[in-house]
């Protein structure tokens, strides 16, 4: 899966899990949620096998924050995951395993895969959640919240589908996505 639709995928469901939690009425809210993410790296091991890996991480949302407050947590969370020295070296790992089955072009794919993805990780250090946030139209104005709050749940994901997938479609939106 590219990142031009991973992303909006990704905000996708950030979304819904935002949205639903107003659905409820107030007296059976819970006070603290939280939402897992489950990130899944698939290794394909010498053999010519995939094997399936998963890891989870617990972020807490709470009872009757905004979208944007909730995007800003995730983004930090996964900031800081990937920022860390053991999940890059994961990464490589990886990624050194799919080049080593590029056969005549393994060597020009190690040299890629060693220069971008420092670039990559030196880059995902740089993000800043509220401003990333912002781009990808989570902190938006009010009177876009107010009016989807008003809506009913259905219409709301509705509009929030028919949105998510014209962004998918735009190749500027799905370029931005991918040099940022």
């Amino acid at each position: 899966m590219g990142l031009g639709l991973g992303a909006p995928f990704f905000l996708l469901v950030l979304l819904l899990l935002a949205a639903g939690s107003g659905a409820m009425p107030q007296d059976k809210r819970i006070h603290r949620n939280y939402v897992l993410l489950d990130l899944d790296t698939i290794e394909i091991r010498p053999n010519g096998k995939e094997e399936i890996s998963s890891s989870k991480i617990h972020v807490s949302v709470e009872s009757g924050s905004t979208i944007c407050s909730t995007c800003e947590n995730l983004t930090n969370k996964a900031v800081s995951y990937l920022s860390e020295k053991q999940t890059q070296d994961e990464i490589m790992e990886i990624l050194h395993g799919a080049c080593s089955q590029t056969f005549s072009l393994e060597q020009k794919c190690l040299e890629m895969v060693d220069s971008y993805a420092t670039l990559l990780f030196a880059k995902v250090t740089e993000i800043k959640p509220d401003e990333f946030c912002k781009r990808y139209g989570l902190c938006r104005d009010v009177s876009f919240l107010s009016v989807a709050k008003s809506e009913s749940t259905c219409a709301f994901c509705h509009h929030l589908v028919d949105e998510v997938l014209s962004k998918m479609k735009d190749p500027d939106a799905q370029v931005s996505t991918l040099l940022h």
